[in-house]
């Protein structure tokens, strides 16, 4: 694992790059279970934001503020153009980047999505996230973010989410600070004026259950592009790397499999 000036990041596999944005409550560890047969095909390089698990600190409170450090480390590690697939605020990072910086996204993948954060939707039910996390009360962390996970999830892996409710309890108050302002920056999120922009292929993939970005936000997401596709995957929550990483990685690599490289390249 290595540490660019402001995010830790880890880099594996050959072949072009494809970068993983984590949601506001992941660690680049969540997608260890993806990752071999991501490698197998590409360059896979996942990170974690700042104020995040490995990347520790706290970022001003805005996306744009995020990008920058993403951009800042593909600079570092010299990569011009990249794919991305990001899962619910780092698929929001990642669609801003491919409005906003056209020259350095290939593709995009935007697993548990939408086009904006909607306040009597996504927010009512991650406003208690952020007051949780800013409260650095661990325990009603864990309550608030347990339907973040669908029924199926959470009735197969009960010892899973037992250890989920252990990590959160174990973890330090710089990151309940560092995740509560990533959450601070979700509530303003609105892609809606930046979509239209958005050139590059993009792969939208929702979860049936999710509670907070529903199916029919992710249709929305998929038709606001110039070329957007959907796939639902059913029997799943939000939280869909974690609950259902196997079936997604075949998403992920159908759809970026057919990704060719465009002019310019890569490096």
């Amino acid at each position: 694992m290595s540490k660019s000036p402001f995010l830790t990041h880890r880099v594996s596999g050959r072949g072009e790059p494809l970068l993983l944005l984590n949601g506001a409550l992941m660690s680049l560890a969540a997608w260890q279970p993806l990752v071999p047969r991501l490698e197998a095909s590409w360059k896979v390089v996942r990170t974690d934001f700042r104020g995040q698990f490995f990347s520790v600190g706290v970022q001003e409170p805005h996306l744009d503020a995020h990008v920058r450090d993403v951009l800042a480390l593909l600079d570092h590690l010299a990569l011009r153009r990249v794919h991305i697939a990001g899962v619910s605020f780092g698929s929001l990072a990642a669609l801003r980047m491919a409005a906003r910086f056209p020259e350095r996204v290939a593709s995009v993948a935007a697993i548990t999505s939408s086009d904006y954060i909607r306040p009597e939707g996504a927010w009512r039910s991650l406003a208690p996230v952020r007051d949780a996390l800013l409260a650095t009360d661990a325990a009603r962390l864990f309550d608030v973010s347990l339907p973040m996970f669908g029924a199926e999830y959470t009735a197969r892996e009960k010892e899973n989410v037992e250890l989920q409710r252990q990590w959160i309890t174990n973890l330090p108050e710089i990151w309940h600070r560092g995740v509560g302002q990533i959450m601070v920056a979700v509530e303003a999120i609105d892609l809606r004026e930046d979509l239209p922009k958005v050139r590059c292929p993009v792969q939208v993939v929702s979860a049936a259950e999710d509670c907070i970005f529903p199916p029919p936000e992710g249709e929305i997401l998929a038709a606001a592009v110039k070329n957007g596709r959907y796939t639902l995957v059913p029997g799943a929550g939000h939280n869909l790397v974690v609950e259902k990483p196997q079936q997604l990685a075949e998403i992920l690599v159908d759809f970026f499999s057919r990704q060719s490289v465009r002019p310019g390249g890569f490096f």
